[in-house]
């Protein structure tokens, strides 16, 4: 396979002009052996951002990919071993931050919850996601937010 035959670290990780890189196409489109052969070539999971702010993460929360979700999770998490070669519950975030935020204020938590996608609220809770983390907004998104909220019928108050 190409990937395999040739050094990509330099590019792998290189963004399109939306700032989104080859890892983050193939978790969109659920396209799991490419996320794998890019994952075992170096791709950066949780640092790279999109023009939103968004990592692979986020993509895979967006799409609901569950599968695509642990791999990310686990490959992310690879260094979470302590010094006996345990599991360490401790050290499971260390490699990756599974609570960074997009340009909206929101965690891959956030957006999982947000959207109701169980399974991936589930994971990212198993790998360390910080439950009481509060979603960065500046407050014009705060009011916008509270405006949509109330828009329409949704006004009843006692």
């Amino acid at each position: 396979m190409l990937l395999q035959r040739h050094d990509l670290q330099p590019v792998i990780n290189e963004p399109d002009s939306n700032g989104q890189t080859a890892l983050m196409h193939a978790v969109q489109g659920g396209f799991e052996d490419v996320v794998l052969t890019l994952l075992d070539a170096g791709a950066t999971v949780g640092s790279v951002r999109d023009k939103h702010g968004q990592t692979a993460l986020h993509c895979a929360v967006l799409k609901r990919r569950r599968t695509i979700l642990r791999h990310l999770l686990d490959k992310g998490n690879e260094n979470k071993r302590n010094g006996n070669g345990q599991d360490g519950e401790s050290d499971r975030r260390t490699a990756m931050d599974v609570d960074v935020y997009d340009y909206e204020g929101l965690t891959p938590l956030h957006r999982a919850i947000d959207s109701g996608f169980e399974a991936g609220v589930e994971l990212l809770l198993e790998f360390g996601a910080n439950l009481a983390s509060r979603i960065r907004a500046t407050p014009q998104k705060a009011a916008a937010g509270l405006k949509e909220k109330y828009r329409g019928g949704n006004r009843s108050r006692k």
